[in-house]
């Protein structure tokens, strides 16, 4: 609560305000860019799970494959692709891939033990 009445910017509508707003809680500003190859069997099931963060499908050199463009918060978020198994490369950034081995390995070291 405030005691001066809330003022719109000049050119600015509630509307053009509400716009922004949903735009930016699906699809942040700052964001990382995830590239990756995906047997195209997976691509209807990775749009119903990536939803928005989808953000490009291309057709690749492989005719079993597609390339996406997925958009998250932070490089993290490359933890959801995981769930594709082997059906999906990471082909960058490098740094994303990195995390990928790195979890990759993580897990397999949690199965060996078993």
């Amino acid at each position: 609560v405030v005691d001066a009445p809330r003022r719109l910017r000049p050119g600015v509508t509630l509307d053009s305000v509400v716009e922004q707003l949903a735009r930016d809680l699906e699809r942040p500003r700052e964001s990382v860019g995830i590239t990756a190859e995906l047997h195209r069997g997976r691509l209807d099931i990775a749009r119903r799970i990536l939803g928005s963060r989808l953000i490009a499908v291309e057709d690749s050199a492989d005719a079993d494959t597609v390339t996406i463009s997925v958009e998250y918060t932070e490089i993290g978020g490359v933890r959801q692709l995981l769930q594709f198994g082997d059906s999906i490369e990471v082909t960058g950034p490098e740094e994303a891939r990195r995390l990928v081995v790195d979890l990759s390995r993580a897990i397999l070291a949690r199965y060996e033990r078993t």
